[in-house]
């Protein structure tokens, strides 16, 4: 992101955002009245409450359970996904403090294209990878659970070339039917799920 801008509903107003502490990061998101932003070191930094104009510059936190760089993060229901390189991390807003890691939720896998994010009431899709290696495309479902949804043949496709810059988002159709498109600019493809 390297500016940031706040609309105003009330006076139909672009402002943009000119705090000198006003992290340019790579993600943006708003949850429990924060702004909330990966910024470039791989932190996670996040605005004054309910004022998206005010930045501190000493509030972020890094992911604590494995020190891993954040390469994107979406707000899910009241609950702040981190992902990293090679795991994900889920924050929490626990009333004093802004963000906390909630206990027993760190998953070991990473994200491997930033913009391939795309949430829906079922949960988060992503392109990622796991432990041990390869790239997949992952749901993960409201409770923490991740399924991979690539077969076996379009895993094999997705780890034939670098695909960092794989994009993603969902369409829902009239008639309630949900499909996660999947852009790879390096293969020349479009997946749809």
């Amino acid at each position: 992101l390297l500016a940031g801008y706040i609309f105003n509903l009330n006076t139909n107003t672009l402002t943009q955002i000119t705090d000198i502490d006003y992290p340019k990061g790579t993600t943006l998101d708003y949850t429990d009245g924060y702004f909330v932003i990966s910024d470039k070191n791989g932190r996670v930094s996040f605005s004054g409450l309910n004022s998206g104009t005010a930045w501190s510059g000493l509030d972020f936190f890094t992911p604590t359970y494995k020190p891993d760089g954040v390469k994107a993060v979406v707000a899910v229901r009241e609950e702040l996904f981190c992902f990293g390189e090679e795991t994900i991390e889920v924050y929490i807003n626990d009333g004093s403090t802004p963000f906390v890691r909630q206990t027993r939720t760190s998953m070991y896998y990473g994200l491997t294209a930033r913009d391939s994010i795309a949430l829906h009431q079922a949960g988060v899709f992503f392109l990622g990878k796991s432990r041990i290696g390869g790239s997949e495309v992952y749901l993960m479902g409201n409770d923490y659970s991740i399924t991979p949804v690539s077969s076996p043949a379009i895993s094999q496709l997705l780890n034939k070339q670098t695909n960092e810059d794989a994009e993603g988002f969902i369409q829902s159709t009239a008639d309630g039917h949900i499909f996660y498109h999947l852009h790879l600019p390096a293969a020349k493809t479009t997946l749809v799920y």
